[in-house]
């Protein structure tokens, strides 16, 4: 995963640069990036990170009845109802 904190230095930098030089992105100096397609590639994986996912329900029959729990949309790993995020990613879970 692209390092959240790069990607910002970098935007910020490029951001300046074009703000008082009229040059394209491939002029920006001074940062990691191959600009711009890589930068925007790091901030769009960032951005995309951030959106929620909806949960799975997974419903288990058994000789008592039934057993149901919900999953993150993510990792698969077992979430408690209307959490707001998973404890085992971290990505933010979407209810409704």
């Amino acid at each position: 995963m692209a390092d959240r904190e790069k990607v910002i230095v970098a935007l910020e930098k490029c951001a300046i640069f074009m703000k008082f030089r009229d040059r394209p992105w491939d002029k920006c100096d001074g940062i990691e990036h191959d600009v711009p397609r890589n930068l925007l590639l790091d901030a769009l994986e960032l951005l995309k990170w951030q959106a929620k996912v909806m949960p799975n329900s997974t419903i288990e029959q058994n000789v008592a009845g039934g057993l149901w729990w919900f999953s993150c949309g993510n990792c698969g790993e077992q979430i408690d109802y209307k959490d707001k995020f998973c404890r085992h990613c971290g990505r933010a879970v979407k209810w409704d």
